[in-house]
């Protein structure tokens, strides 16, 4: 199932950032490349799987007292829910070793979720996609 969502535009467009539909974090890496995924544009509207993952970065403060703030939200049928919100020390530059590890978790988490069609048979699932005319 999609959802159409807005994704969140930039907290201070004079400011970096960025928006990305998460597929996973690399927990080898100890930067913003961390984080993989497609990148998406803040504003504009997104045809999203419910269940996905947005994570948002932003730098936020004055431009010599700059801090990121980063969050992670989960499509809904509704919308978007956040799920998790950093916010790094002034001019903090190793932010992803801040936040790389709880989202982390959060995804697996989620991912490792038990299937809502777990408790039927194969034969039903399929007896129902063949009556949708989806094989």
């Amino acid at each position: 199932m999609k959802a159409i969502v807005r994704i969140p535009e930039a907290r201070d467009h004079r400011k970096k950032s960025w928006r990305k539909l998460l597929e996973k974090v690399d927990k080898e890496q100890s930067n913003g490349y961390a984080f993989v995924g497609s990148w998406l544009r803040g504003g504009d509207k997104a045809e999203l799987a419910v269940g996905s993952h947005v994570l948002c970065y932003d730098e936020s403060g004055s431009t010599k007292n700059w801090h990121p703030e980063i969050t992670l939200y989960r499509v809904t049928e509704s919308g978007l829910e956040e799920l998790y919100q950093y916010e790094g020390e002034t001019r903090e530059r190793a932010w992803a070793l801040g936040c790389r590890d709880e989202i982390a978790e959060i995804i697996n988490t989620e991912q490792d979720a038990p299937s809502p069609l777990a408790e039927f048979f194969d034969e039903d699932i399929l007896a129902e996609a063949k009556r949708r005319g989806l094989v």
